[in-house]
């Protein structure tokens, strides 16, 4: 059985993904401290990594480059929204970021949009595709260049065919946003993506939100 690994002194966190857990058939192993031990015989069976900020972070951050080539994909637990941007950049295999004290509903959303993407390599709908590893997309197989944003925003409409996305689900799957946040984010990306696809691959439905045309 795959392994979750953990990186947390909190021990509640691992009860919060129970559910989480066994819906995706896997095991864990936390650490929750760190001692000089050599852990990277963990590192080979692992699925995902689960890491808390309030771990010990310089460890933490050197095993960053080791699970990045084993193309892990990281759930990084931080203590605030303003460090949600810097854990994104910070890693650049796939990862997604949460705020301490989030639901277990939260937890497991964002593990199993993990583990899903940690299985894609290339998302095709007609004459579009995502690369899911190096993050770029092609039209009529010529290479479009997407900022990081972009390229999370057109992952989640390109998950959901011609299936209508409000703006608050784009917030909270794209950007980890709280529920109630209010911004203009989404329609100005949304405005970025556009001009380089094509106005023809996102419908705006009034009121409501988006959704991506299948049939472009």
């Amino acid at each position: 059985m795959a392994v979750c690994l953990i990186l947390t002194p909190d021990h509640n966190l691992p009860v919060l993904m129970e559910t989480a857990l066994e819906d995706n058939q896997l095991t864990f192993q936390q650490i929750s401290s760190y001692d000089g031990t050599d852990h990277s015989n963990v590192f080979s069976d692992a699925a995902l990594a689960v890491i808390d900020t309030h771990f010990a972070w310089k460890f933490a951050r050197n095993i960053l480059p080791v699970l990045e080539k084993m193309n892990l994909p990281i759930l990084f637990i931080c203590s605030s929204s303003e460090n949600q941007k810097h854990l994104l950049k910070l890693y650049r295999g796939k990862c997604a970021v949460l705020v301490n004290g989030c639901s277990s509903l939260r937890i497991g959303e964002a593990m199993n949009y993990l583990l899903e993407r940690s299985n894609e390599t290339l998302l095709t709908i007609g004459r579009l595709q995502l690369n899911t590893t190096n993050h770029q997309a092609a039209l009529n197989g010529s290479v479009i260049p997407l900022t990081l944003q972009e390229y999370r925003l057109l992952y989640i409409l390109m998950r959901n065919p011609n299936a209508l996305m409000t703006r608050e689900e784009l917030l909270r799957k794209a950007w980890n946003c709280p529920p109630g946040c209010i911004t203009r984010t989404v329609d100005i990306h949304i405005g970025r993506l556009r001009k380089k696809l094509g106005t023809q691959w996102i419908e705006t439905v009034h009121c409501f939100g988006y959704r991506l045309n299948a049939m472009a």
